[in-house]
């Protein structure tokens, strides 16, 4: 009853952590407002009003945009039917941010629970919310999440098509652990629609595939052999290549980047770039993260939390080594050769360092198992009483070295708490009202600058012939917008 007890108190804690992180992250939606690319989308969707319903306008939309703009084809539709259906309100945004968002973290959690079978069954909810914990504080705590979280047509791209690639790469080991064909339908479907997405997200979907096929076909990983179809069980993975193939040879992908794309570009250029980024944004959270003490706390962690008889092996160790890097340089990758450079927007190295964090999560309980094997063998204990006031001291000097000004954890709590999100907020929404409610033609509007550090500001500027100034000026029938800001 007293180790009952325990582990329940120990997962209500963790769970309260978890919360706590995740709470915090969506006070930015609240706040969220229509923003760049929305207001472009919005204007290409009106131009199609001759259309007898908003869904086969934006069915329309979304299949011109594949022939002229990007081969994104569930991002198209995604974006165009959220345009359509919120028609930029702030009401519909926010609340179609809050279902994104919560979308997203249920299928990280789903992604990250495959965790348990490494276990003890009655650990297994402890384990998840530790793994969990170390992920969304590490790895959703450095980029910004405003181009993911808190922009309408920014989720479209990429926190829906990566939520779809989650649950269709845990539904696909589900498949070959249990052999229910309802887990092989959802790992095709699921994949299928994350390869819709950005480019870097359809290679996370289609390598995190092959290599859960190529573990469970090899026998590296065990499986369900007696209720599991040889040839069925490819069919996820060969769905997420054919979808991944629609969207790279769009028309639109080579017409959009003429002038920037990475033509001419050889590939062994482009794999160099990939390991330059890699390797430089995992410094990056080393230097600037609570890496090192969340890896630290996750062994020992998973150590205390190990199953009996569950024996991790040098095979899968290297396995799953080779596996994460092969996902974290294809999604990577495509926006290496695509762009012809590695870029540093915020939407990419947002899901870099997620993908990173998972990725040193997945190789460290595989390597706290076998240490725990081994442990058991010589008889070795872990002096629990010795051993956590060191971790709690290794958590004050790493707090220490790194501080918590940078992490936005902490600024999306201070920008809440002191109102710069709610200024941010009034100032984005004015400026709107302002330009919605004037009766000229061509509109000026004056306005205080507010900055955040959180949230996405609209894009639109002093530049009449901006495109986002002209798409802008577009969605509320006006020939020019020109902001000032007063302050800057």
């Amino acid at each position: 009853m007293r180790g009952i007890k325990h582990r329940t108190v120990l997962t209500f804690v963790l769970a309260f952590i978890l919360m706590s992180f995740i709470l915090v992250l969506a006070l930015g939606i609240i706040y969220s407002v229509p923003v760049i690319d929305d207001f472009n989308f919005y204007d290409m969707l009106r131009s199609n009003q001759h259309y007898p319903s908003i869904f086969t306008a934006a069915i329309s939309q979304a299949l011109w945009m594949y022939g002229n703009w990007q081969g994104a084809w569930f991002t198209n539709h995604l974006d165009m039917f959220a345009v359509g259906i919120t028609k930029l309100s702030y009401t519909g945004v926010r609340i179609y941010l809050f279902l994104s968002f919560i979308l997203f973290i249920y299928a990280l959690f789903r992604l990250v629970s495959m965790v348990r079978f490494l276990v003890d069954e009655s650990y297994k909810w402890p384990a998840v919310l530790v793994m969990m914990n170390v992920v969304v504080f590490t790895g959703m705590n450095l980029t910004p999440a405003r181009e993911e979280l808190y922009w309408l047509t920014g989720a479209g791209g990429y926190t829906i098509p990566m939520a779809m690639a989650f649950i269709g790469l845990e539904q696909y080991v589900q498949y070959f652990l249990y052999g229910k064909r309802k887990s092989l339908i959802g790992a095709a479907v699921c994949l299928m629609l994350g390869c819709g997405g950005a480019l870097n997200v359809a290679g996370f979907a289609c390598a995190g595939g092959l290599c859960i096929a190529l573990g469970f076909a090899s026998k590296i990983v065990a499986g369900k052999e007696d209720t599991v179809s040889k040839k069925l069980s490819w069919l996820p993975f060969a769905g997420a290549v054919l979808s991944a193939v629609i969207n790279v040879l769009s028309p639109g992908n080579f017409d959009r980047l003429e002038g920037e794309s990475g033509h001419g570009l050889s590939v062994v250029t482009a794999l160099a770039n990939t390991i330059r980024q890699l390797v430089g944004r995992a410094y990056v959270l080393y230097k600037n993260q609570y890496i090192v003490m969340a890896c630290i706390i996750m062994f020992f962690a998973f150590l205390a939390f190990r199953a009996e008889g569950k024996c991790i092996r040098d095979k899968q160790i290297l396995y799953g080594i080779v596996s994460v890097v092969l996902i974290l340089g294809a999604s990577v990758f495509p926006v290496s050769l695509g762009y012809g450079r590695v870029t540093g927007q915020e939407r990419i190295l947002f899901l870099v360092d997620l993908e990173i964090v998972l990725a040193f999560a997945l190789v460290i309980a595989l390597v706290s198992n076998m240490v725990g094997e081994e442990m058991a063998k010589k008889n070795i204990a872990v002096n629990w009483g010795t051993l956590i006031p060191i971790l709690i001291f290794m958590a004050y000097l790493n707090i220490r070295t790194i501080g918590i000004g940078d992490l936005m954890l902490y600024k999306t709590a201070r920008e809440f708490a002191d109102g710069t999100m709610h200024s941010y907020c009034s100032m984005n929404a004015e400026m709107i009202e302002d330009v919605r409610g004037a009766d000229e033609k061509d509109v000026e509007v004056e306005v205080s600058l507010v900055n955040s550090g959180v949230l996405l500001g609209t894009g639109v500027n002093d530049d009449k012939d901006h495109w986002v100034n002209e798409a802008f000026a577009a969605c509320f029938d006006k020939e020019s917008v020109r902001i000032i800001f007063l302050n800057n």
